[in-house]
């Protein structure tokens, strides 16, 4: 009898319910089964006619055999209801067996049954609308059409024999697993390891050649596949490594030295814990990867916290810490994940070395990001950001600012006007990556301040003119007047010479000063740059040279750049994957008078298909 106030007689198995898709390889168990008619979802519950259904509650199970026992399943151990799966699944293991596994932790003898090939009659499914003997077990590969069943399911027998030889063994730093003692009434034996090391591959002399060499720290799940038992499943990892014991060792001085140490049980609990995983030579990678982990968490525990606030504007994540520089946290790192599915993915992460990040991977606007940044000194610190339209700055007035002042000679001017000018061009270059326009503006306003504050250098006295000019007249350029300028033919800029030109490098093509010069452009002067501007024109030696190739390979593998801007309209030439490897989502500006003839002479230049011309 059953104590449930609202459970009626005992029903038989109706039209509408059968037990179905008996698998094997399942999550929760040796052996899976779904109970038909019996759904999951709000708009299906108990079937009880063609698109007819009924809200019900589930209870609990029992598997039924045909020798006349009888084995009790519950709800959210062995019977699983929910959304998540589409009917109501039950799952179950043999003595011996994997064992159930559950959301909190794995199942004991408790949950496994002495029904290694046992042949099911029937399953009682004990629920609020009364208790049903299902006896209808669908029967596998049949054909399209009408449903057919038997009265009884006969489970496949798993091997029982002795297990207790059986071993195996995996190297961090080798692609071969060892193995051993496997049973010889196993038939056509082949061995599966998961992610993706072997697939059904023999063994040879004792060993399974591997596609990868194991990894520190990971489990991995063995399946010894023979033609006349269902598959044996065993997990091994690696021994622990050399550097997984220095990590313990070092996180067991840290706690020892903690404040409170001595009236914190749990603590040091884990501390001899760590010091006998470490003396055990038959200690694996995956039980020192997870103490390492409650380790340093208990650890950190005690240490100060963070407060921090971020933003991500674009590809752009900047990161404000409250009362502390980033110098006061220890081998600092961040990573920036989301949500995908059940789980959290990684958008991006590495070392902290800037509180100003340019990221690789573009966020998506609106979606929360949840960065974390985790040190050897301050608790881990963890905010949500949401991500925001990119910051669009102006940079135009900057960009001519720094090419101005470096197009200015340092011997005309005293040391230490020169000496600030100088530092404001570094400052305004590192301003090209802010992430607010007053950043940019100040930069402009400071290096324009340094140039007119620039002192002219004294010169020998019989090139003084009679009357010194007033030392707050300063010039507006730097180029001397053509007739001081050498003749044409005479010139000391040479072809094929190369200058460095506002984070640009240029190889003369053509050597002329009186304004038909021409230069191409061959490489930025970093790899890491984000934007790049290509000039009409630079200045070189005091004269004027056209911009008019773009050399080959120029910004090859520049994985940053986003944003190219074309000034010039005298461009003739785009050499062989010039822009090969840049930034996948890229957009190339040029003049608009010029964009059809520089679609065509941009075309295949190594780009991908998702970067834009545009004028």
């Amino acid at each position: 009898t059953y104590s449930f106030s609202a459970i009626q007689d005992t029903k038989e198995n109706t039209e509408y319910t059968s037990i179905d898709d008996l698998t094997l390889t399942g999550n929760y168990g040796d052996y899976q089964i779904s109970l038909g008619g019996f759904y999951t979802s709000e708009d299906k519950g108990f079937q009880t006619g063609d698109e007819e259904y009924e809200p019900y509650t589930i209870y609990g199970a029992i598997l039924n055999t045909a020798d006349g026992k009888s084995y009790g399943v519950t709800t959210l151990e062995n019977l699983w209801y929910g959304t998540k799966v589409p009917e109501v699944e039950i799952a179950w293991s043999v003595k011996n067996g994997k064992g159930l596994k559950r959301g909190h932790g794995s199942g004991g003898e408790f949950y496994q049954f002495d029904m290694n090939g046992a042949t099911l009659s029937s399953v009682t499914i004990i629920t609020n609308l009364g208790v049903f003997d299902v006896n209808r077990f669908t029967i596998e590969g049949t054909d399209e059409g009408a449903a057919q069943y038997a009265n009884s399911l006969e489970l496949p027998e798993y091997y029982n024999g002795d297990l207790g030889s059986l071993t195996l063994a995996l190297a961090a730093d080798s692609k071969e697993l060892t193995i051993s003692g496997v049973p010889t009434e196993l038939q056509d034996v082949t061995i599966s390891v998961s992610g993706n090391l072997a697939d059904k591959a023999e063994i040879q002399d004792g060993k399974v050649q591997l596609k990868s060499a194991p990894v520190d720290g990971t489990s991995y799940t063995v399946t010894i596949n023979s033609s006349n038992y269902p598959a044996i499943t065993r997990t091994v990892s690696t021994p622990i490594s050399g550097a997984q014991k220095a990590e313990l060792e070092n996180w067991v001085k840290k706690a020892e030295v903690v404040e409170g140490y001595d009236n914190d049980a749990d603590l040091k609990e884990h501390v001899q814990e760590a010091k006998g995983l470490i003396a055990n030579p038959e200690a694996t990678s995956v039980e020192a990867a997870g103490l390492i982990g409650e380790l340093t968490e208990k650890v950190k525990k005690h240490y100060p916290t963070v407060d921090a606030t971020a933003t991500l504007k674009g590809s752009v994540l900047a990161i404000t810490l409250l009362d502390k520089e980033l110098t006061a946290l220890t081998n600092p790192t961040y990573t920036l994940t989301y949500k995908a599915g059940k789980g959290s993915a990684t958008l991006t992460g590495g070392e902290l070395t800037a509180l100003t990040q340019t990221l690789d991977n573009e966020p998506v606007v609106d979606t929360e990001y949840t960065l974390t940044i985790v040190s050897e000194n301050y608790q881990d610190i963890q905010v949500v950001v949401k991500a925001e339209e990119a910051v669009k700055l102006d940079t135009t007035a900057l960009q001519k600012a720094i090419e101005d002042a470096k197009a200015l000679k340092e011997a005309d001017y005293t040391a230490a006007t020169w000496k600030t000018v100088k530092e404001a061009i570094e400052n305004a270059n590192k301003a090209l990556e802010a992430d607010s326009q007053d950043k940019v503006d100040t930069a402009v306003t400071a290096l324009t301040n340094a140039v007119k504050a620039l002192q002219k250098a004294e010169q020998p006295t019989t090139q003084q003119p009679a009357t010194q000019q007033p030392a707050t007249e300063q010039p507006t350029t730097t180029e001397q007047p053509t007739t001081q300028q050498p003749a044409s033919g005479t010139t000391t800029v040479k072809k094929g010479a190369s200058y460095t030109k506002s984070g640009l490098k240029y190889k003369v093509t053509k050597a002329d000063l009186t304004g038909k010069g021409t230069v191409e452009v061959t490489a930025p002067t970093t790899k890491t740059i984000t934007k790049v501007t290509i000039p009409a024109t630079v200045k070189i030696e005091g004269a004027t040279f056209k911009v008019t190739t773009i050399g080959k390979n120029a910004f090859k593998n520049c994985s940053k750049l986003k944003k190219i801007t074309i000034k010039t309209t005298n461009l003739k030439k785009v050499g062989s994957n010039a822009f090969k490897g840049i930034h996948k989502n890229a957009k190339i500006k040029v003049p608009s008078s010029k964009l059809k003839a520089y679609k065509k002479l941009l075309k295949g230049k190594g780009q991908g298909k998702n970067v834009k011309i545009t004028k």
